[in-house]
């Protein structure tokens, strides 16, 4: 397809999405009406302003969707598009709670609220908590509904576009997705949810309630709640079962006396209303006991009263933290396991994968074993009748008898050899090749370090050798083949240089360097260092063994 063609498929998919979306709108415009439309005009001023104005409401936030919520999303960022989510959703409440208190009289909802629970004298429908509390759900409800609605269809209008995330451009677009958020969300949602029901049962009867009281008294419950999920749970995670029943009934105790401290320092030291769960205390303490008593009795008797009305209910807090601690230790517990798991089920592939390179390893090295005992009287045989014959035809033989011995006896990877023996075979190699070449060969090979108290992989170095052999050019007197040992008291280096050769390259029967890197990660892991470098010129190889 043309690069024309291609934009004009672009551009009619564009199209064809701004289409579906124009004519989508309004039906969108038709639904948010149909959810908000007073059908039974209880309201005088709601259908000509607040259904406009909702849906004008909920196109703009419609368009803040496509434009920063659902890039975030696309980018992976779901601490942004939380924020985004969460923080529109609070601002659609407050607006549409705004909306119902400026819109709706006391009496418009007092008259609805009597239609629908047919029940006239009801003081309890009646009560500003409750008109209040039904506001705030109506709110909650329709912002629920354009926030579901719209990250919907933004989502689908995003993806119909072909559009691409544009990078981050602001600090909030580089938050990174952090667990920590979602915690403290729904540490937030309980604890709201749990004032809700400290309050719930005065909101229905159409008692005072003291918001500021109420709320103020929350915070030795969430301190003594984090104090008991850091202590109570962990000596019970211990074992130490009746330590943590101790501990619990100490903290259940001590959060009883606190609040009922607090509750005095609130009122009598900082002025607040005595109501607790919809009494006033002052009023309900004054008639138990003496009338005329001091104000250390009195103080008393309302320390005992706070405390035996919230003893029950705080002793909820120290449960409930229980149950959260050992719920958030079990899905602690069963991740642990399943990346447990996950590890092993890796560590078993990838050693499954080091057996299999080994057998091939293996498998490899036998394909150039012929029968020993075969092998080795032929040359012994052949030593023999080139003894009296030629002193270099025999010294060859020799040779070759030793460094097929050697290889063909010591071809283990799991086994140890001197590094003397290693050395020696070295010297075989460079000698029967200096043989077939009438000591043309240029070669400077030395060693240092005690060679004979260190033990390594049979076969590990001659590959590097052969390799030099194989590519090199060893008759320049220039450039000599470089190859050094060095050993030191828990290190082996191992140094080979040599010039390129050009033209036809030699065959070679070594196992070959990716043999060899095998072999390295099987016997030396994490303990060996190759480093192979090469230009026009030479061919460098460096390896440093770990001993």
């Amino acid at each position: 397809m043309s690069n024309r063609a291609a934009r004009l498929s672009i551009d009619k998919k564009m199209h064809s999405a701004w289409l579906i979306t124009a004519l989508g709108l309004p039906v969108t415009a038709v639904l948010y009406t149909a959810f908000s439309w007073d059908y039974f005009g209880m309201y005088e001023n709601w259908n000509v302003t607040a259904v406009p104005l909702y849906s004008l409401i909920a196109f703009a936030h419609y368009a803040y969707f496509l434009a920063y919520a659902i890039p975030s999303l696309k980018r992976q960022n779901y601490t942004l598009f939380s924020f985004h989510v969460l923080g529109s959703m609070v601002a659609l409440m407050g607006i549409f709670h705004l909306v119902h208190t400026q819109l709706i009289t006391k009496e418009e909802m007092n008259r609805a609220l009597e239609i629908f629970y047919q029940d006239k004298a009801s003081a309890i429908l009646k009560n500003s908590n409750f008109i209040g509390f039904i506001h705030a759900f109506s709110a909650f409800l329709t912002s629920l509904f354009i926030v579901t609605f719209n990250g919907i269809l933004a989502n689908w209008q995003f993806n119909a576009l072909g559009r691409t995330p544009a990078p981050a451009t602001s600090f909030l677009d580089t938050l990174p997705p952090l667990q920590t958020l979602r915690t403290v969300a729904w540490h937030l949602a309980g604890w709201a949810f749990w004032i809700f029901i400290t309050v719930f049962n005065q909101l229905m009867r159409g008692e005072p309630i003291a918001w500021n009281s109420t709320l103020l008294m929350t915070i030795p419950s969430a301190l003594f709640f984090y104090i008991s999920l850091r202590t109570s749970f962990k000596l019970l995670t211990r074992d130490q079962l009746l330590l943590a029943i101790v501990s619990a009934l100490v903290l259940w105790f001590l959060l009883c006396l606190l609040k009922s401290l607090w509750f005095i320092a609130l009122v009598k030291g900082l002025g607040f209303p005595p109501i607790l769960d919809g009494v006033d205390v002052i009023k309900k303490t004054s008639a138990i006991g003496p009338v005329n008593s001091s104000g250390f009795y009195s103080t008393g008797k309302i320390v005992g009263y706070v405390f035996a009305t919230l003893g029950a209910k705080e002793a909820y807090i120290i449960l409930i933290s229980f149950i959260y601690g050992y719920a958030r230790r079990a899905i602690r517990y069963q991740r642990e396991l399943n990346l447990l798991a996950e590890m092993r089920q890796k560590e078993a592939l990838h050693q499954q994968e080091l057996q299999r390179q080994v057998v091939d390893a293996r498998l490899q090295s036998l394909k150039y074993q012929i029968n020993p005992h075969f092998l080795f009287n032929s040359l012994n045989f052949l030593y023999a009748q080139a003894l009296p014959l030629s002193e270099r035809l025999s010294r060859s033989t020799l040779l070759l008898s030793e460094m097929m011995r050697y290889a063909l006896n010591e071809n283990s990877d799991e086994a140890r050899v001197p590094l003397e023996q290693e050395v020696q075979h070295l010297e075989n190699f460079l000698e029967f090749n200096q043989l077939r070449f009438s000591n043309q060969l240029q070669v400077n090979f030395t060693t240092e370090g005690n060679l004979r108290i260190r033990r390594i992989m049979p076969l590990l170095l001659i590959t590097f050798v052969e390799n030099a052999f194989k590519y090199g050019e060893l008759h320049d007197m220039q450039h000599p083949l470089c190859i050094r040992l060095q050993v030191t008291a828990d290190q082996l280096s191992f140094f080979v240089k040599n010039k390129k050769r050009g033209g036809p390259k030699e065959n070679s029967t070594g196992i070959g360097l990716d043999n060899i890197r095998r072999r390295l990660l099987l016997g030396y892991p994490d303990r060996h260092t190759l480093t192979i470098t090469e230009d026009d010129q030479f061919f460098t190889t460096e390896l440093v063994l770990v001993l």
